[in-house]
């Protein structure tokens, strides 16, 4: 059913199709859908709640086409995971990560593998852009409370299950959600419980698994050691060492071989600090690739890492400047950045930003902001794409290598119309506005990956 303001109602008969198609694919996968009805409510407030057979969303946001689409499906599977088998908080939440998992990304991932991959070297740069000391362990997630515990807590447990999927097969994975849903439907369950239920399903002992990745804060860090090719009759043997961080983590990497005779697939398991990999293949190998479609929890280098907005909204040490005197400026800015920021802005001068080694979120006019940046020795500007904007916000990095945030607006009603649209492109390295509305935006691109090397025979 729906409950919908007057200037919704035409969008009743299309949530009604989407929640049913939702209703059905979960239950297909999952089990009977657990109640006798589902409701969407129009909210008055700027909300986004799920309740056991209910989702009550601001009426500014139903109209989105991202909501009925995407996370109306998440809402719908919060009936299975998290009400209809509710969390065991004292071990860790892990109904936000398998709903973002099932849903937001797997309706990604069926557009196709690039929108796939897309996402998640998304959540890899949000963690890359997390401060050490925001880090948490799986285990320690209980709700969103912020920015930084969404990084943990919906996006690196939604990347957790998709390597146990890897690891254990599909079939496996997709029989592991149907018992332990039968098993603990309308009780209390916990990750221990998903656990035994995958374990059941894939006939493995995966202790190892879950311990690696619950417990631990951080990541794993890969590098290439040496690398060498030698010919053995007809074939090519390739040798190529994989050094990980300490502590180590049991990894279950892809690997492309580039051949003169086209790409080969290979799966190689690295556990230790250094471990070297050997492939042969009967066409010359030119490259090899690491990890090549981002399948892998890792902590990502600063060449794979462009400057994102994160870099500085997630930072708890961020100076907020605002490059101006005019009053109504000041305070658009001063509510802007307490929108933009995870934790409480900290504003300070020129001089206090010049002077402490801290990430800065810059709000300014065009001009202004041009001479503050050159102060603050910022001599890589990137390039905008070339459209008509009335406010832009862009991330690059000062020449000693910390982060910048850059917000442009021309006026202070410039800056209030980015109140609401701007918080949500934390994971974007830029974004150009009109009138509010975001109208071109993106991610600096990467060049070349560290974990590709080129081979010669």
């Amino acid at each position: 059913r729906t409950y919908l303001h007057a200037e919704l109602v035409d969008l009743a008969d299309p949530y009604l199709q989407s929640a049913s198609g939702f209703i059905n694919r979960y239950a297909a996968a999952i089990g009977d859908y657990p109640y006798a009805d589902f409701h969407i409510v129009s909210a008055p407030l700027p909300v986004g709640l799920g309740f056991p057979n209910l989702t009550y969303v601001g009426r500014r946001v139903l109209p989105l086409p991202f909501m009925r689409n995407r996370s109306l499906a998440h809402e719908v599977l919060h009936n299975w995971w998290g009400n209809g088998v509710a969390v065991d908080y004292a071990g860790g939440n892990w109904s936000e990560g398998l709903t973002t998992y099932m849903a937001d990304y797997a309706l990604a991932a069926e557009q196709g593998d690039e929108q796939g991959q897309t996402m998640r070297v998304k959540w890899l740069r949000d963690y890359a852009a997390l401060p050490p000391e925001r880090d948490t362990a799986v285990l320690d997630f209980t709700a969103k409370r912020h920015q930084a515990a969404q990084v943990v807590g919906y996006n690196k447990v939604a990347f957790i299950f998709h390597m146990l999927a890897a690891e254990i097969g599909r079939d496996a994975f997709a029989a592991g959600l149907r018992r332990f849903w039968s098993m603990h439907a309308f009780q209390t369950a916990g990750w221990q419980q998903l656990q035994a239920a995958f374990e059941y399903t894939s006939g493995r002992q995966l202790d190892w698994f879950f311990t690696q990745w619950l417990t631990r804060t951080g990541a794993p860090a890969l590098t290439l050691g040496s690398s060498e090719v030698q010919r053995t009759g007809s074939a090519f043997q390739v040798r190529i060492e994989v050094r990980e961080s300490s502590p180590s983590y049991r990894l279950k990497l892809p690997v492309l071989l580039e051949t003169r005779n086209g790409p080969e697939m290979r799966t190689a398991v690295v556990e230790g600090g250094g471990t070297a990999l050997e492939f042969v293949t009967d066409s010359q190998p030119l490259s090899v690739h690491i990890d090549p479609f981002s399948d892998v929890f890792r902590r990502l280098t600063p060449e794979e890492t462009p400057p994102i907005m994160r870099d500085v909204t997630l930072h708890p040490a961020a100076i907020t400047m605002i490059g101006t005197d005019e009053t109504a400026y000041r305070e658009s800015a001063r509510a802007l950045a307490a929108r933009m920021l995870d934790t409480t802005p900290r504003f300070g001068t020129l001089a206090q930003a010049q002077e402490v080694g801290a990430p800065v979120l810059l709000i300014a006019e065009v001009h202004d902001a041009a001479e503050l940046l050159a102060r603050l020795q910022v001599d890589d500007i990137p390039r905008l794409p070339e459209a008509a904007h009335s406010a832009a916000a862009w991330s690059a990095r000062r020449n000693n290598g910390l982060p910048v945030l850059v917000v442009t607006a021309p006026t202070a009603e410039a800056l209030q119309s980015l109140l609401r649209p701007l918080p949500h492109y934390g994971g974007r390295s830029y974004v150009l506005f009109d009138g509010g509305m975001a109208i071109r935006k993106g991610v600096w691109p990467v060049t070349r990956s560290p974990l590709r090397r080129d081979l010669t025979p």
